[in-house]
């Protein structure tokens, strides 16, 4: 029905559709309720997670992004939070586990084939910061603050979720650093904020749903 209402998860989807005369409803992704139906719960945060994209993204679209100096502050911070807390590199690919074990030698990380497998791990975790932004989407479901560094607009994306996001580029040591003592700070409260924004988007859905479906039937009894 080209009259209905689509769901978009961030402010550029939204202007593609009303460019091509549809409107859009901002909403957080789907995968926000990724655990809901697995009985995986969160636990008490035994550790941080980081995730490593080389470049801080799938592709480069074009931009000047300085890969070398990404590598270098990703490793900075890696070491830094390692002194006083345990890490885990959280790698979703083989490319992303090569670079992990090559930057940081040593460093305990994690692959798998099974995506229950990195709820299961996420769910024990404190907090994260990632390059992967359906990580961050993850971690929020099951009630974990994290921060996004991307490379495109779908970083955007967890501003929703009231969660920080830079350009990988404007990633430096000291936004680094300040995140990282702001998703700490964050950890305990964030459970009860996001069972809320849970809660709500869900509603919305609900209803965004409840009435495409009832306008496709109403077009299908005319016809």
């Amino acid at each position: 029905d080209w009259s209905s209402d689509v769901c978009s998860s961030d402010l550029l989807s939204v202007e593609v559709l009303r460019r091509a005369g549809r409107s859009g409803v901002l909403l957080p992704c789907t995968s926000l309720f990724a655990v809901d139906r697995l009985k995986i719960a969160p636990a008490n945060g035994e550790y941080i997670v980081l995730n490593y994209m080389p470049a801080g993204g799938h592709f480069l679209l074009g931009q000047p992004i300085d890969a070398e100096a990404w590598e270098r502050r990703f490793v900075t911070l890696a070491k830094r939070l390692a002194e006083h807390d345990r890490v885990i590199l959280v790698c979703h690919n083989q490319k992303e586990s090569e670079a992990a074990q090559r930057i940081l030698p040593g460093f305990e990380y994690f692959l798998s084939s099974d995506y229950r497998q990195y709820l299961r791990l996420y769910s024990r975790a404190r907090w994260g910061m990632l390059n992967r932004v359906h990580g961050c989407f993850a971690l929020a479901s099951l009630g974990k603050p994290s921060a996004v560094i991307g490379s495109d607009s779908r970083a955007k994306m967890v501003r929703q979720l009231g969660l920080p996001e830079v350009f990988v580029n404007d990633a430096n040591d000291d936004w680094l650093e300040c995140a990282s003592i702001e998703l700490d700070r964050r950890a305990a409260v964030f459970p009860q904020q996001m069972d809320d924004v849970k809660l709500a988007v869900a509603m919305r859905y609900d209803s965004l749903i409840r009435g495409a479906l009832k306008t496709t039937a109403g077009a299908n009894e005319v016809r």
